[in-house]
C-alpha cells in the first residue's frame, strides 16, 4: 500500500512505455502526477504554468535541449528540486549534471523502494534548506538591523564577523576584518585621558563572565571617525560549554550620531551541505555470523573490496560502542509479532570519517521464533542529521541574539499588529511582563497611538522599512518616553512580520 502524499510530481522522460512505467508507479506510491513531458523545453514551460513540487528528469532527453540543461534552465527561475533519472551512470555524465545541484540520482532499471527514498530525501532537503535559509537570515537580520556595533571573535580574538555598524564606525569593510586580530581593527580610548583602553578579552576567554565598560570610552575608526561608546564582552559558547569566541558590542551614546543604515546584502551564504542521498542493501546471516553488502552499501560503509560477503564483526567494528549496545538490545528484545524496524546509527568508516545511518530491516525467523537472518537497506543520512543540527543552532543564536540584546525589541503580526514576543528590555522600559504583552497589539497596551501606528504601517508598507522614526511611548504606569523606533519586515513560518527596535531619549513630563 503506497504511503499517501500530496506532493506534485513532474516527470521528464522521452521513452513513452519508461513513461507510463514511472507515471503508474509514482501514481500507487500516492503522488499527484501534475504531466508528463517528453521534452526539455516544454517541461520548462509546464514547471512556470503546473509549480510541481519535484521534477523527474530524464539526463539523455531528445530534441532541442537535454535534461541537464532543461534542469538548468528550471532552477534558474524557479526553486524546484530536480532528480536525475538515467541509465548512464558513467563519471562524467554524473559530473556534467552536479552542475544543476540535483537533489538526487534515479538508475534504470527502476527500484520502487529506491525511487520512493529518494523523492523523499529530496522533498525532505528541499524543506530543510528553506528553514535554514529562513533561520539565517532572521539571525543577520537582527543583527544587521541594530544601531549597535557587534564584532565576534573566534577563541584567538581573529575577527569572524563585523555588521555594517562596525564598517561605519571603523572604517574597515567586513571582507577587510575578516581574520584580522581584534586589537588591528578596533581601537578604544578614555574619553577623559586619552589613553588606548586595555582590552578584557583575555578575561573574558579565561572566566566565562560578561564585562562591561565602566566610564566613557571612544571608539577610534581608522578613517578618522570617533564615537563615544559603551562597551560589553561577552563569552560565546559552543558545543559542551566550551568557549569559542568573544562578541563585542558597542553602543553608540553620543546621541550626535544619525542612525546606522544596518541593513545591508549578506555576503555569507549559507554553503549546501547536504550530499546526494545513496541507499545500500544487505542480508545479514545471524547464524553464520556473515553478511552480503551490495556495492552501494560498500561504498557507504567506505568498504574498498570485490568482494559481497564479509564477517559481520567487519561491519560491527565500525559501528560506534554506545550505538552498538542499543542495536544489538533493539534486535534481541523485538517481540516475536515484530516483521520489522528501523536503526539510526554511527559509523566510524576505515578513512576515520564519523557518518550516521538509517538502516530498515525485516526480521526472518526459525520455528521457535528466534531472529536467524535479517534483510534490509541501509542509508547514508549524514546530511539530514547535520541539518538539523545547524538549524538547531541557528534558531539558538538568533533567540540569544534577540533576547539579550541592550535594546528593547518586539516582534509583531504585520497584519493586525499582534505582538509574539518582546525580548528583557522591552519589559524594562515599558513595564509589562511578557505575558502581559504576547497575544495583544500596542494599541491595546496604549504604548503607541493609533495615529502613530497607522503611519508607521503605512510607512513600512511602502518602503520594505523604516530604518528611524520619532514617535512617543507610554509605559505601563502612564509615564510618556521619547525616542526613535526602527522596523523591518521577517518572515516568520512564511507569514511577515515586523522586528521593531526601541531606542529611548529623555523622558517627556506631563502636565
Amino acid at each position: 500500500m503506497g504511503i499517501l502524499l500530496k506532493e506534485k510530481v513532474l516527470v521528464v522522460e522521452d521513452e513513452a512505455i519508461v513513461q507510463l512505467d514511472i507515471k503508474n508507479r509514482l501514481i500507487n506510491l500516492g503522488y499527484d502526477i501534475v504531466g508528463t513531458i517528453a521534452y526539455g523545453e516544454e517541461a520548462v514551460k509546464k514547471v512556470s504554468t503546473d509549480s510541481p513540487d519535484i521534477v523527474l528528469m530524464d539526463i539523455g532527453l531528445k530534441g532541442k535541449i537535454d535534461g541537464i540543461e532543461a534542469a538548468k534552465q528550471i532552477k534558474a527561475i524557479h526553486n524546484i528540486p530536480i532528480i536525475y533519472m538515467t541509465a548512464n551512470s558513467d563519471y562524467t555524465t554524473l559530473q556534467k549534471s552536479k552542475i544543476t545541484g540535483p537533489f538526487g540520482y534515479i538508475l534504470k532499471p527502476f527500484d520502487e523502494r529506491e525511487m520512493r527514498t529518494t523523492i523523499e530525501m529530496a522533498l525532505y532537503k528541499h524543506k530543510m534548506d528553506a528553514e535554514l535559509n529562513e533561520a539565517r537570515h532572521l539571525l543577520e537580520t537582527t543583527l544587521n538591523s541594530i544601531s549597535d556595533a557587534v564584532v565576534s571573535t573566534n577563541s584567538d580574538l581573529l575577527i569572524t564577523y563585523i555588521n555594517p555598524a562596525v564598517e561605519t564606525m571603523t572604517g574597515w569593510t567586513a571582507a577587510e576584518a575578516a581574520g584580522k586580530n581584534i586589537h588591528e581593527v578596533i581601537h578604544v580610548l578614555d574619553s577623559e585621558t586619552g589613553r588606548e583602553v586595555e582590552c578584557p578579552a583575555a578575561e573574558v576567554l579565561e572566566t566565562g563572565t560578561t564585562c562591561t565598560s565602566k566610564g566613557m570610552m571612544t571608539l577610534v575608526g581608522r578613517n578618522g571617525n570617533r564615537c563615544p561608546v559603551d562597551c560589553t564582552l561577552s563569552p560565546i559558547f559552543g558545543e559542551h560549554g566550551k568557549i569559542d569566541g568573544v562578541v563585542f558590542v558597542f553602543r553608540d551614546v553620543s546621541e550626535k550620531l544619525e542612525a546606522i543604515e544596518a541593513y545591508k546584502v549578506s555576503e555569507m551564504r549559507l554553503a549546501r551541505a547536504l550530499s546526494l542521498a545513496h541507499m545500500g542493501n544487505w542480508d545479514w546471516d545471524i547464524v553464520k555470523g556473515t553478511i552480503w553488502l551490495s556495492d552501494e552499501s560498500k561504498n557507504i560503509f567506505g568498504i574498498e573490496s570485490d568482494n559481497s560477503v564479509f564477517s559481520f564483526d567487519l561491519i560491527k567494528s565500525m559501528i560506534l560502542p554506545e550505538d552498538q549496545a542499543l542495536l544489538m538490545e533493539k534486535i534481541n528484545l523485538a517481540p516475536p509479532e515484530l516483521l520489522s524496524t528501523t536503526f539510526d546509527f554511527r559509523i566510524r568508516r576505515p578513512d576515520g570519517e564519523l557518518r550516521y545511518l538509517r538502516d530498515e530491516a525485516e526480521f526472518i525467523r526459525d520455528a521457535s521464533g528466534a531472529i536467524i537472518r535479517m534483510l534490509g537497506t541501509t542509508q547514508d543520512v549524514t546530511s539530514r542529521v547535520l541539518v538539523e543540527q545547524a538549524l538547531r543552532e541557528s534558531e539558538e543564536k538568533f533567540s540569544l541574539a534577540f533576547q539579550y540584546n541592550p535594546l528593547p525589541m518586539s516582534i509583531s503580526t504585520l497584519e493586525d499588529g499582534m505582538i509574539i514576543d518582546v525580548n528583557r528590555r522591552f519589559t524594562d522600559l515599558f513595564g509589562f511582563s511578557r505575558e502581559e504583552t504576547i497575544g495583544k497589539t500596542s494599541l491595546e497596551l496604549g504604548i503607541i497611538t493609533p495615529e502613530d501606528r497607522s503611519r508607521l504601517i503605512e510607512q513600512v508598507i511602502k518602503t520594505g522599512r523604516i530604518i528611524t522614526s520619532a514617535i512617543h511611548f507610554r509605559a505601563k504606569d502612564g509615564s510618556t518616553r521619547s525616542g526613535t523606533t526602527s522596523y523591518d519586515v521577517i518572515t516568520i513560518n512564511g507569514r511577515k512580520h515586523l522586528l521593531g527596535v526601541f531606542t529611548e531619549s529623555q523622558p517627556v513630563k506631563v502636565h
